[in-house]
């Protein structure tokens, strides 16, 4: 203590460390980055061949940057985020962010977009004289399905009975998911529901849903038709996918 007063205290170590940055001049807007320099970073701009200031290596402290807008570079530049892709089914999956708005599921090798209600034809309208199977059909997401089964001529009365059948993918084989349908066969429009909680059936005829079963929509699975004759009968078969 001197007889002004005053203490004169030694700092030495951390201590000493932190005081003489605190004193150094703190970088300047504007001014070049250097090796060396103390205090709190500045912003550096933002240099076209993206290297890294005043000779720092990587690895190395540097400072924050910024683009020639002004802007934080807050990625690597020389691996910007991708521009936005057309979305489909099938899609890779995704080496790089990938920049969209719709859902995707994994369907076990690729990426398809999610369904809502998906409507579609099974079987067009036409005149056939034995059963008949719809070529396979793809549920991506559906738990369920209606189908709509049309007569619109049948002279001999052939008796038709609708089933909901799966692909097997080891074997190839296609397997009944749903019970003996009920038979119809006049001129008319039938509706059958299969699907986890399916409810009672609406009617015994035309146009109400006249059977309904439970149980779940694989992937791959198509409608076939049963004829009781092999009489010409002209019908067709949507659907309908219930999520």
């Amino acid at each position: 203590m001197t007889n002004a007063g005053t203490f004169a205290v030694q700092v030495d170590g951390d201590a000493l460390t932190s005081l003489q940055l605190i004193d150094d001049a703190v970088n300047v807007f504007g001014a070049a980055a250097n090796v060396g320099d103390k205090g709190v970073p500045g912003f550096v701009q933002y240099r076209t061949s993206r290297g890294l200031p005043g000779g720092i290596a990587d690895g190395d402290y540097t400072m924050l940057q910024v683009n020639g807008a002004g802007d934080l570079r807050v990625t690597d530049p020389t691996t910007p985020l991708t521009a936005a892709v057309l979305l489909a089914d099938a899609l890779a999956l995704p080496t790089t962010t990938v920049v969209g708005a719709a859902g995707l599921r994994y369907n076990g090798s690729t990426l398809d977009l999610e369904r809502g209600t998906v409507e579609g034809t099974a079987l067009a309208s036409a005149a056939r004289t034995s059963s008949t199977a719809s070529g396979t059909l793809t549920n991506h997401n559906s738990r369920g399905v209606l189908l709509s089964v049309n007569i619109t001529a049948n002279a001999s009365t052939v008796t038709l009975r609708p089933y909901v059948e799966w692909l097997d993918p080891v074997s190839g084989n296609w397997i009944t998911l749903t019970p003996l349908p009920t038979g119809f066969s006049a001129v008319g429009q039938y509706g059958f529901a299969f699907g986890p909680g399916a409810v009672t059936a609406g009617g015994a005829a035309a146009p109400f849903v006249v059977q309904v079963a439970q149980g779940q929509l694989p992937r791959s699975w198509r409608v076939f038709v049963g004829h009781s004759s092999g009489s010409s009968v002209t019908y067709s078969v949507g659907y309908c996918l219930l999520p």
